[in-house]
């Protein structure tokens, strides 16, 4: 299913950037075909190689993870005497709607 998705959204992309190009049906296959095999190679020839990408990936993934709460902590209001958690459980608010 994952692989005609990525065929899908390659498709969208394509259609995003040039409008009057029609796709036959065909072509989504052929992209989800393609999709397929670049992970295939990925998964047979880069296991090889895993333990000297992995760690960078984990560091990518680790301060993407840090700047996201980063963000939400120092955007979004915060009030102590209203503790995030607590509040959102416990306070029930009416609405006129």
């Amino acid at each position: 299913m994952g692989i005609f998705l990525v065929g899908s959204l390659i498709q969208t992309i394509i259609l995003i950037n040039n409008e009057d190009y029609g796709f036959p049906n065909y072509q989504g296959t052929l992209l989800a075909i393609a999709a397929m095999v670049i992970a295939y190679i990925g998964a047979v020839f880069g296991a090889k190689y895993l333990h000297r990408w992995q760690t960078i990936v984990f560091a990518i993934v680790c301060i993407a993870v840090r700047d996201c709460l980063r963000h939400m902590l120092t955007c979004f209001p915060f009030n102590l005497s209203t503790f995030w958690p607590i509040s959102v459980f416990t306070t029930v608010k009416q609405s006129n709607n």
